[in-house]
């Protein structure tokens, strides 16, 4: 259940970086480099 819920929380912000990328490229990699990072700590968290 917690492996699908973390899926979900990856497909929703890769959405948002999808559609950010547009505007600025170099904004949307921080951002996805910030929140890789933030979902490795919630997975670390959960073992």
């Amino acid at each position: 259940l917690q492996h699908c819920k973390n899926s979900g929380l990856v497909e929703k912000y890769s959405d948002e970086d999808s559609n950010s990328s547009s505007s600025s490229s170099s904004s949307s990699s921080s951002k996805a480099e910030s929140v890789k990072t933030e979902l490795a700590n919630i997975i670390a968290l959960h073992k």
